[in-house]
């Protein structure tokens, strides 16, 4: 049985369609880490051995990745000891902490050892 060409290359694009897809899942699944046990997809982070230590993690998204980072609040850390130390800058210690508040949704500034605050 003879095949047409236009036939053919119909068949060739199909097939190369499902091998991208197969491909495309097998990637999606294998950067989903720990997403399957209800964390977000994290790269592995890396500590600092500062008084608060620092956290950075890659969230994977579907637009490029956004680096995001953490504090793991120590015993006798205050907030605006921590604001200060991850200052950007040009900006002031009260600013930062009212961002730091907000993406926190904490409504004042009382911290805890062992709370987990995101850095905006």
């Amino acid at each position: 049985m003879k095949m047409s060409p236009n036939r053919l290359m119909r068949r060739l694009i199909m097939m190369a369609g499902i091998i991208v897809s197969v491909l495309s899942v097998a990637i999606l699944h294998a950067y989903a880490g720990n997403e399957a046990e209800g964390e977000p997809a994290l790269s592995q982070g890396y500590r600092s051995s500062t008084a608060a230590s620092l956290t950075v993690h890659t969230v994977a998204f579907k637009q490029p990745s956004k680096t995001v980072y953490t504090v793991d609040v120590c015993p006798g850390d205050t907030l605006w000891g921590i604001a200060a130390s991850h200052l950007p800058e040009g900006e002031s210690v009260r600013s930062y902490i009212n961002k730091i508040k907000k993406t926190n949704n904490l409504k004042n500034s009382d911290i805890r050892a062992g709370q987990i605050l995101v850095l905006p």
